[in-house]
């Protein structure tokens, strides 16, 4: 699956008082492929162009201005830059789609924008987007950047089976005056339920579990529990819980199951002891079991990662 962003989409999130490098972590392990729209950004071969890829400037947005070092080695690393796919190669005629763009904004969206950018392009400034110093046209920049991601992301998913939509919070309450809007990709293991300190991990580690067996598993799982309104990493712990007893019930050696069972009955999750290594070694374990509940082990292998690094 493939996921949009874009310089205006990463304003959108800042302005949602997310940061763009844990949103892009998180895409990295939930999808195959960031869409980046580059238009508005200095990228290209030209002399008056900053930055000469996408991977490049993508590095700026994650690691800042401060780091110039890490930013660079990012930037170069070729597992970060095959996560980006430029928009320009996806669509046909790109310059034709940026002219449309705002057709795909209806008139009861464009208003209700309008509207709600009065009050959040207010604290633009505070947070270090500096527009325009008259009011106005600040307004007017901070609703065409709402515009655009909400233009962008239907487009592309009017176009490609494989999108997903992710819209930025202010975004969504832009449009339906939710404040208390939060997707479950911004909140994935935003608790330390399952993973603790996340947003620690670094992207070297990251682009490594990109390339875990079980990843595919994992996404699967994720994407097809019901959007109930509870945390998502309850809901994985829960569907977790729910794994390893299926594993255990599924265990032809009454020794074995046993002692799962009774490791599951005595110790609730998140637990400090870690049954993955009880169950991975059990070979009288059906295939299909193992096969159904893969993505466990992509949760231990991100778990272990987080607990190897310095508190």
């Amino acid at each position: 699956m493939k996921v949009y962003s874009s310089f205006y989409n990463s304003l959108n999130f800042k302005r949602s008082g997310l940061s763009l490098s844990d949103i892009y972590k998180r895409y990295a392990l939930l999808f195959d492929n960031i869409i980046f729209n580059k238009y508005g950004c200095p990228i290209g071969n030209s002399k008056i162009d900053d930055f000469q890829s996408i991977p490049e400037f993508a590095a700026l947005l994650c690691q800042g201005r401060k780091d110039v070092s890490e930013r660079n080695k990012l930037s170069k690393n070729k597992k970060f830059q095959s996560l980006f796919i430029d928009m320009a190669d996806v669509v046909e005629d790109y310059e034709k789609t940026l002219e449309t763009a705002g057709s795909y904004v209806v008139k009861t969206h464009d208003e209700a924008i309008s509207k709600a950018a009065v009050d959040i392009a207010k604290d633009d400034s505070a947070i270090g987007i500096h527009n325009h110093r008259q009011e106005y046209k600040s307004i007017a920049i901070c609703a065409g950047d709402i515009r655009s991601d909400l233009a962008f992301n239907h487009i592309l998913k009017s176009r490609l089976e494989d999108f997903y939509i992710n819209l930025p919070p202010v975004v969504v309450y832009s449009i339906s005056l939710n404040d208390s809007f939060q997707s479950y990709i911004e909140s994935l293991f935003e608790t330390e339920i399952l993973i603790p300190n996340f947003s620690e991990l670094t992207w070297d580690q990251i682009l490594e579990l990109r390339e875990d067996r079980n990843i595919k598993n994992f996404r699967d799982k994720f994407f097809s529990l019901d959007r109930i309104d509870t945390s998502i990493d309850n809901t994985l712990r829960d569907e977790l819980n729910k794994s390893l007893w299926d594993i255990a019930k599924s265990c032809k050696s009454s020794i074995f199951k046993v002692t799962l069972m009774s490791v599951l009955s005595n110790i609730p999750l998140p637990i400090p002891f870690n049954p993955f290594g009880i169950y991975s070694a059990g070979r009288d374990i059906s295939k299909q079991v193992k096969i159904n509940n893969s993505w466990c082990y992509f949760i231990d292998s991100a778990k272990s990662m987080a607990n190897s690094n310095p508190k």
